[in-house]
């Protein structure tokens, strides 16, 4: 196309044409500014189309990972839940001079209130995402902007973890290693039948829980571990509803 302008300049120029000459070029570089227009949008529509392509794979992987999390975030609250009412049953039964107790019941109470799960995250592919900068394709301001909370949430929620597991190891579980059994709390069976480790013997010692069913200091432990497991309940809480958020706005952002 350039040199048949080319050729067309040359034969009006011998002609003496400078009028028509100066009309062809002006026509030429019009055409030539044209060309690179068109050039630079498809170019940038492939770009696009290229970055759409990688924000749904980004999305569906994203998708993927915070499902997992929320599955695991469902079990760690109602673990803790259930650990919760096990530690406020266990503290309405401990009274002044108490005689009257099941202790095998109270060995079940301890096992549930200490049954409470760990959330421990699944967070490689969205900190991938985020560390890596593709957070930047998702057009999504609102999505975007949970997601860069996610180390923040995770944090948070492992504090009161920490808070919660330090004060049953270091203050409970060493009470009771003074002044009660141990020996007898429930293991869950899954753990053994998975390890296939054998079960562990009872005690041979007899159970006298009557000390601390009869203790304001141990009424005082129990009533501090159900505050922290509340705590606890309250940030798998609010981790659960922001998961349960985020995974509708990656749904709302996916091509079916």
């Amino acid at each position: 196309m350039i040199k048949f302008f080319r050729n067309i300049r040359k034969s009006l120029l011998n002609q003496g044409k400078n009028g028509k000459y100066l009309k062809y070029a002006v026509g030429e570089i019009v055409l030539v500014v044209i060309g690179i227009l068109i050039a630079l949008q498809i170019n940038n529509w492939n770009e696009t189309n290229k970055d759409l392509k990688k924000e749904q794979k980004i999305l569906n992987s994203l998708l993927t990972a915070f499902k997992e999390n929320l599955a695991l975030i469902v079990e760690a609250h109602n673990s803790t839940d259930i650990a919760y009412y096990a530690t406020l049953d266990l503290k309405e039964q401990i009274k002044p001079q108490t005689s009257e107790f099941n202790t095998k019941r109270i060995d079940t109470i301890l096992s549930l209130m200490f049954g409470y799960s760990a959330f421990d995250p699944a967070s490689g592919a969205i900190d991938e995402v985020i560390n890596s900068g593709q957070l930047n394709l998702i057009q999504n301001k609102e999505l975007k902007n949970e997601i860069s909370k996610w180390s923040s949430k995770i944090i948070d929620t492992q504090t009161d973890l920490e808070i919660t597991n330090g004060y049953l190891f270091n203050e409970i579980i060493i009470y009771l290693s003074k002044n009660a059994h141990i020996t007898n709390l429930l293991i869950d069976k899954s753990i053994l039948e998975y390890t296939k480790l054998s079960p562990i013997p009872p005690s041979s010692f007899d159970k006298d829980y009557t000390y601390i069913m009869g203790s304001l200091e141990f009424e005082n432990m129990v009533n501090w571990h159900a505050i922290n497991l509340a705590y606890l309940a309250n940030e798998y809480q609010y981790l659960q509803t922001y998961l349960e958020h985020i995974i509708e706005l990656i749904h709302n952002e996916i091509n079916h």
